[in-house]
């Protein structure tokens, strides 16, 4: 055999090695649940979407931010939003975080509900993210504490 079609074969065999061992390696970590600092992650992501939601209302309502402009940006929120809500929801977690999981996405769910009725209000209800922003906190200080 030739020095180069052994060269590509010697090559070949440690792509196909490396190619199987992070296919291995992605089976067993899905397979373990997530821990705290997993879901730590995405209610994290949620709390700051949160917070900027309600930065976006009190700019808009108080006319620092036109209207227009806010919504961008609400779109903007949006798609992030359903990223975190997807990993959110693909999380298998540890069952004593399963509460905590599932306070979490009861949020979200009220977070999307204020995201898709962004500017459908006169008066937007400026209290209601900051609420979702601390009962996120408290999610997320309880698992930086089970951590």
């Amino acid at each position: 055999m030739a020095p180069e079609a052994r060269s590509a074969l010697y090559q070949l065999a440690g792509v196909v090695s490396i190619a199987g061992i992070v296919v291995v390696g992605g089976a067993l970590s899905k397979e373990r649940p997530a821990d705290a600092a997993q879901l730590r992650i995405p209610v994290g992501e949620l709390r700051s979407q949160a917070a900027e939601l309600a930065q976006l209302e009190g700019d808009t309502a108080d006319g620092h931010l036109s209207a227009s402009i806010a919504r961008r940006h609400v779109i903007q929120l949006d798609k992030a939003f359903e990223s975190t809500l997807h990993d959110l929801t693909s999380l298998d977690v540890l069952p004593p975080l399963a509460t905590s999981r599932r306070d979490a996405l009861a949020l979200a769910h009220e977070l999307e509900r204020r995201l898709a009725g962004f500017g459908a209000h006169a008066a937007p209800d400026a209290r209601a993210p900051p609420t979702l922003r601390d009962g996120l906190q408290q999610i997320e200080d309880t698992l930086r504490r089970a951590a």
